[in-house]
């Protein structure tokens, strides 16, 4: 006589405790995932907020100076014009320091998460382009609102990394942005203020716009 064995009532199976563990790990991928995707949407509204922070303070500075940003006033007169060469792009936002609201809104957030760029604890001692993540357009005026007054760093040129230093933008320049910044889109200040977050797709448009031949930007 044969005996059967039975599974207990309420017992498991190997299969079915596999099939449970596979849909637990499915579950917690898209958790993941969604948490992923909702960090880098606030990192990309942090970077729109910290281009706007920074428009103020270079309108108030032109304002007390006959509607001249920084880098189209000599030093002699607080201004950064004779830098420019240098190629340094904190030495344009330098000027700013008694306006702007801190030193931490210099520094994109996911430029700060991949270790890239650091935010200073001050505008004086130590303080440098690797302390900021925007390039600053150096031939942007007041009576132009739709030149670029500032924007992401991470500009890519025929694919590759626009190296720091004066960086000449032509409007027929095969450009766009670093492919782990901001899901590969970026954000450009305008001179009128507004900020732009702009696709691959968008960046060329908007440099094809670009009243000027050649636009130079100060890379950090």
């Amino acid at each position: 006589m044969k005996l059967r064995h039975r599974r207990r009532a309420g017992a498991w199976t190997l299969v079915e405790l596999l099939v449970v563990v596979i849909v637990l790990l499915g579950i917690a991928c898209l958790f993941l995932r969604a948490l992923s995707s909702e960090k880098r949407m606030a990192d990309v509204v942090h970077c729109v907020n910290n281009l706007g922070e920074i428009g103020k303070p270079f309108r108030l500075w032109a304002g007390d100076h006959n509607s001249n940003f920084p880098f189209r006033v000599p030093v002699t007169n607080g201004g950064t014009m004779e830098l420019i060469p240098s190629g340094r792009a904190f030495v344009h936002f330098q000027v700013l320091s008694n306006d702007l609201t801190s030193s931490a809104v210099l520094v994109c957030p996911t430029d700060a998460n991949q270790g890239k760029r650091v935010a200073a604890t001050n505008f004086a001692v130590g303080f440098s382009d690797e302390n900021v993540s925007y390039f600053v357009g150096l031939d942007a005026a007041v009576d132009k609102p739709d030149a670029w007054l500032a924007g992401d760093r991470r500009l890519m040129l025929r694919g590759r990394p626009v190296a720091q230093g004066v960086f000449s933008l032509t409007t027929n320049a095969t450009v766009g942005w670093a492919k782990d910044l901001h899901n590969q889109g970026g954000n450009v200040l305008l001179v009128d203020g507004s900020v732009h977050q702009l696709s691959r797709a968008g960046l060329v448009h908007a440099v094809q716009l670009q009243s000027l031949a050649t636009n130079r930007l100060a890379i950090p």
